[in-house]
């Protein structure tokens, strides 16, 4: 039997379940990594979860609990799950926009990252030396490789927000490693492979950052198109519930049929 006092659940409820759920993910994301069953599940979470909202919404508004019509609804969730897989697997280029500017600035906050990259950059303001008291002159044309190269290393130590994000998450160590066989790194492996490192989960939390974006904005809108598709629905009252508003109008006009009895008020009944 429908209950007949059920409320409708509230889109901004929804939405911080939905936000909770998707945070909770990318926690644990950030410490086993990018695996493909942590995905599998957190959509599954998801999308159980929403059955039941949707369950619930069609109970409120129309006293009605025909799973189909929830178990419909959720083809809106089909978009969702296809960009959950584009940005994860398919085109993850698709989180640079996010990733270079909210996940630049936060991934800074936990993990301050130009400083660390400018130590291992080479001094750009002095040219090479041919020998011990020479040094080579910058104009030549024989030269014009290693100006070059200086240049390249001051204008990465003044701005190394401009050479960063030249890389996602997914290509970061290819794109290190075209920069030191550059030889614009100093000499000293340990230090530039410990940097390395620093820079790998740097570029992982840009990338966590970014997912976490991409997500929240595409569920909160599945959310909403999901709720007000079914508030609007044409679904017919269960059985039970016509039943028993038949029953509960019939007692309101029982209720209006019967006589009313006016009690005197004691001050005037003092006069009789």
């Amino acid at each position: 039997m429908v209950d007949k006092d059920i409320t409708v659940p509230s889109l901004l409820g929804i939405n911080i379940i939905f936000i909770c759920i998707t945070v909770i993910y990318l926690c644990i994301k950030l410490f086993m990594g990018n695996t493909l069953m942590l995905g599998i599940s957190y959509i599954i979470v998801v999308v159980f979860t929403q059955y039941l909202y949707n369950m619930w919404i069609i109970l409120a508004t129309h006293k009605n609990s025909n799973t189909t019509i929830a178990l419909s609804s959720l083809v809106f969730w089909v978009i969702f799950i296809v960009i959950y897989f584009i940005i994860n697997i398919g085109f993850p280029s698709w989180k640079v926009a996010f990733s270079n500017t909210f996940g630049y600035t936060i991934a800074n906050i936990i993990n301050p990252i130009n400083k660390k990259f400018k130590e291992i950059l080479k001094d750009g303001s002095t040219p090479p030396f041919i020998d011990k008291d020479k040094p080579m002159p910058i104009n030549d044309s024989s030269t014009k490789n290693d100006s070059t190269l200086l240049l390249a290393i001051r204008n990465m130590k003044s701005d190394p927000h401009f050479i960063l994000t030249k890389a996602t998450y997914e290509n970061h160590t290819e794109f290190l490693n075209d920069l030191k066989a550059n030889e614009v790194f100093i000499n000293d492996d340990e230090k530039v492979k410990e940097v390395f490192k620093v820079l790998g989960k740097w570029y992982f939390y840009k990338d966590i950052v970014s997912e976490g974006i991409w997500l929240i904005l595409a569920g909160s809108l599945t959310i909403a198109v999901t709720y007000y598709y079914i508030v609007s629905a044409p679904i017919s009252p269960s059985p039970e519930a016509i039943e028993q508003s038949t029953t509960d109008a019939k007692d309101a006009d029982d209720d209006d049929t019967k006589p009313k009895f006016v009690t005197m008020p004691t001050s005037f009944a003092s006069f009789t």
